[in-house]
This record gives C-alpha cells, structure tokens and sequence, in this order.
C-alpha cells in the first residue's frame, strides 16, 4: 500500500478519502490545503499549506499527492498541478468498477468515480476528474487539467 498526500479539503476531497477507502489500495498520510480553516478533514489531519507538500514527500511522510480540486477552482488546480509535476508523484484513483479499454491511454493524477467507462483508443490526460458513470467514447481525449 502506498502513502497519499491529498491536496484539496472541499467535497471533492471528501468524495475523494471515501474512494480511497473503499479501494484498499492505498493509505491517506494527511491533506494540505492553503484556504482550509479546519484542523480535521473527515477523520484525517491538515497537514499545512501546500508549501509543504515538497518538503514532506523528501522526508518520505507520503509516497504520491492526489490533487482533488474541483470545478470551482480550475485555475488553482491547474496551479497544483504545473507546481507539483516532476517533482512528486501523481497518484491514479481509479474505482474497480470502472471498464478501461486495454487501448485507450491513461495519464498520470486520474480520478475515476464508479462506473465510469473509457472505450477504445481513449486518451485522457493528466490531472483529470472523471465523475460517475462517465463514458468517453472511442478516440476522445480529454485533455489535462479537467
């Protein structure tokens, strides 16, 4: 099981923490956000701002961030993302009952709710949100950052 750093505290975050759960794959370190006033999200710990994500994944606190900000913060996500790329890892959370052609390509920062479908030749780029019962149809491509 790897350890996730989960950067966001809204609902997305929160939809987020119950999609890691239910995988079993992993283990949730902590959340940073730099607008949270809370010190708990759901039952996990706000860690800090996102300055200290860098610092913490060197210590080894985390092994991949999850970036999980929604749709009202696009600009801030894209930030996120462009901060944190080849620096730490990106983690795919993808649930088990979602199809995934063996053809379509998937990038790096996927979140993929339940029973989403990614059919033939499919390409779906970096830090996306696919919500539940998605389909992205043969030869799409959803570019990064959606």
């Amino acid at each position: 099981m790897k350890n996730i750093a989960i950067i966001g505290s809204g609902d997305l975050a929160k939809q987020v923490i119950s999609l890691i759960h239910e995988s079993k794959q992993h283990t949730i370190y902590g959340i940073y956000d730099d607008v949270c006033k809370e010190k708990n999200v759901e039952e996990y710990k706000l860690k800090g701002g996102t300055d200290w994500v860098r610092s913490h994944y060197s210590l080894n606190y985390f092994d991949y961030i999850c970036i999980a900000v929604g749709y009202k913060r696009f600009k801030y996500k894209n930030e996120i993302y462009h901060r944190f790329k080849n620096k730490v890892p990106l983690v795919n959370i993808i649930h088990k009952s979602c199809i995934i052609h063996s053809k379509s390509v998937i990038g790096e920062g996927i979140l993929m709710f339940p029973n989403v479908v990614v059919d033939y030749n499919a390409v779906i780029e970096d830090n996306v949100v696919l919500n539940i019962s998605s389909t992205i149809s043969n030869d799409s491509k959803i570019k990064k950052n959606s």
